[in-house]
């Protein structure tokens, strides 16, 4: 049975390549993105072409998880492996931001990253392995 990774923040840079790099080995994926549609889709296809690989793109805002691990559960039956690469930041001064600005940071960059973890461990944890990458900078 094939494994499956869960890549936020997918779409190009750090996480396309770690995307690439699993559908390398042979992994199903499950990709996201919160813009960068085309992007995402692209890649979709590219490494659906390219490695034969089952891939599930998923678009919107990360912090809200109960649906796409839904889907995921349907499909892949959980992630084998998570990969937390989904981040935002502010650039502007501190006075000029606005406390749902700030919220917003900390949902994609903080929230996000519990919310997957929680929802990935119960599978990692009844097949008695699994790995959590959470990427910063």
């Amino acid at each position: 049975m094939k494994k499956t990774v869960l890549i936020t923040g997918a779409s190009r840079g750090i996480g396309r390549a770690i995307a690439v790099a699993f559908a390398k080995a042979g992994y199903n994926l499950v990709i996201t993105c919160s813009k960068s549609e085309t992007e995402l889709l692209h890649l979709k296809n590219d490494l659906e072409r390219d490695y034969s690989v089952d891939v599930l793109a998923s678009i919107g805002d990360i912090s809200d998880l109960t649906q796409l691990f839904s889907h995921i559960e349907q499909r892949f039956h959980g992630v084998d492996v998570l990969v937390n690469n989904a981040g935002i930041s502010y650039v502007g001064l501190l006075t000029d931001m606005t406390i749902d600005e700030w919220n917003h940071i900390l949902g994609v960059n903080l929230t996000s990253v519990f919310s997957t973890c929680k929802l990935a461990i119960p599978h990692m944890l009844s097949r008695k392995s699994g790995k959590i990458i959470n990427i910063s900078s």
